[in-house]
């Protein structure tokens, strides 16, 4: 008879498994950092368009307070940003784990707040008026 027996599929199955196991927490790691790089280039493309900003209109541009969590006013809130920071020239990318806003804390210059999503777990990241990143 030709053919594998229950004992060496069960092997190869098991052997699969532990493959997956270890391989998985891996894949997510490389996943969060490869999103939290996209959101660190983000971030600077908001500060650098924000000067931009600032040259053409004499004021930086702030959006409304910050969500806890994604949904309607977030989707609003990065609309708000690539029609009036981007011009059409790009759009923000990676806007399913991170929410953008844009606070005007001082009165002078914003603090440019990249806060993450309560589902994606990730820290939040920050830019301040002076290019200051905590990332």
């Amino acid at each position: 008879m030709k053919g594998f027996t229950l004992l060496e599929l069960l092997i190869v199955v098991a052997i699969l498994g532990i493959i997956a196991a270890v391989g998985m927490p891996v894949y997510q790691n490389y996943a969060q950092s490869a999103e939290a790089s996209v959101a660190q280039n983000n971030l600077r493309a908001i500060h650098s368009h924000q000067e931009e900003y600032f040259s053409r209109n004499g004021a930086y541009y702030t959006t409304a307070a910050c969500p806890a969590t994604a949904g309607t006013s977030a989707d609003i809130i990065k609309t708000n940003i690539d029609d009036n920071l981007f011009f059409g020239d790009q759009f923000i990318q990676n806007d399913t784990v991170y929410i953008y806003c844009i606070d005007d804390d001082t009165g002078a210059a914003p603090i440019v707040n990249y806060t993450a999503k309560a589902e994606g777990g990730a820290t939040d990241l920050q830019i301040d008026e002076t290019g200051a990143t905590n990332f």
